[in-house]
């Protein structure tokens, strides 16, 4: 199990943004339960608490990175439009 700061992927978060919406849309019209909510504890009990466990313990490198900084830029943003 992995505690603290996950190491980063580029190709992993490459993939993750360049799964196209189509394919998901034409997943969810094949199987009535792709993305749903809860799911994963009816079809694989063990990997589901495995998952749980290590996003709770675990951080991600780049989504503190990429959270403070469009936090500075929406406030930017804002003030530049008042």
């Amino acid at each position: 199990m992995k505690f603290g700061i996950r190491t980063p992927s580029i190709t992993r978060s490459i993939r993750a943004r360049t799964t196209g919406a189509l394919k998901r849309t034409i997943k969810r019209s094949v199987n009535p339960l792709y993305g749903k909510k809860g799911t994963g504890w009816i079809r694989n009990p063990r990997n589901a608490l495995y998952s749980k466990v290590y996003h709770k313990t675990s951080i991600g490198l780049y989504s503190k990175v990429y959270h403070k900084t469009s936090i500075g830029l929406f406030a930017a943003m804002r003030r530049m439009f008042r």
